[in-house]
């Protein structure tokens, strides 16, 4: 159409005015018209390229959501695994523990016979130090009393006279016994009888040790057969002096 335009303006020249506006505007609506559909090509390779992605990124998003699924999977049968190993060291190690503490039980029990048969057959020489049993409660005085001693006798402490009839029942029996009066989990009027009412310590020389100064105490310990009532505190000399004399006089009988 444009072409025919083109003839009738340059070959007859009778085209009007007018007609040339409308030949301006045709060519005018052609070219835009061009370049819509140059948009619409290029709108449609944008939507294509888009669409592309779109299905792409699905493809990723599929791909990283599998492969996450699989990491935890194996996480899971990861962090089970070391459940298990953690739980079986736990239970070697409780059965390693629990028999470490019989074996211990054990040993003490067969160190602690060993004793009573060495006590047994122990051959005098002449020259072992006379063995003392001291039973207070009260830490520090045994503690002092202890070292006021043990340069000239063999010295064993206990805190208790539940302690130390464990002792005398394990077949341990000293030359003297200093007993403290006054504690908690059997006094020493109790602890004074049941240790005289053991065969082979009837012979075995028995003095209360106390801070008390009362006289009914005195005169009681001296009915039940106590060799001596010594009052807390006291001096060293004198109760080495009481201690050899009383051990001496029951060696001599």
């Amino acid at each position: 159409m444009l072409t025919r335009f083109a003839a009738i303006d340059t070959g007859v020249k009778t085209v009007s005015e007018h007609n040339q506006d409308v030949l301006k505007a045709m060519e005018e609506q052609e070219s835009g018209g061009a370049q819509i559909l140059e948009s619409v090509s290029r709108l449609k390779d944008i939507t294509l390229s888009v669409m592309n992605g779109t299905e792409n990124m699905s493809e990723a998003g599929k791909r990283v959501i599998k492969e996450t699924d699989e990491f935890i999977a194996v996480s899971d049968q990861v962090v089970d695994g070391m459940n298990d190993i953690i739980n079986g060291a736990m239970s070697h190690i409780r059965i390693a523990v629990d028999n470490v503490n019989e074996m211990s039980k054990e040993n003490n029990s067969n160190f602690d016979d060993l004793k009573q048969e060495i006590e047994k057959f122990k051959v005098s020489t002449g020259i072992e130090k006379n063995i003392i049993l001291i039973i207070d409660d009260d830490e520090t005085h045994l503690a002092v009393t202890k070292a006021m001693l043990e340069s000239d006798f063999e010295v064993t402490a206990v805190t208790s006279g539940t302690e130390a009839l464990k002792r005398f029942y394990q077949g341990f029996v000293p030359n003297f016994i200093l007993l403290d009066l006054v504690m908690p989990d059997m006094d020493g009027w109790s602890t004074f009888d049941k240790i005289k009412a053991i065969s082979n310590l009837h012979h075995v020389p028995i003095a209360f040790f106390s801070s008390s100064n009362d006289p009914k105490d005195i005169d009681r310990a001296r009915q039940m057969g106590a060799v001596d009532y010594l009052k807390k505190p006291i001096e060293r000399a004198l109760l080495l002096e009481k201690i050899r004399r009383h051990i001496k006089t029951e060696q001599n009988r």
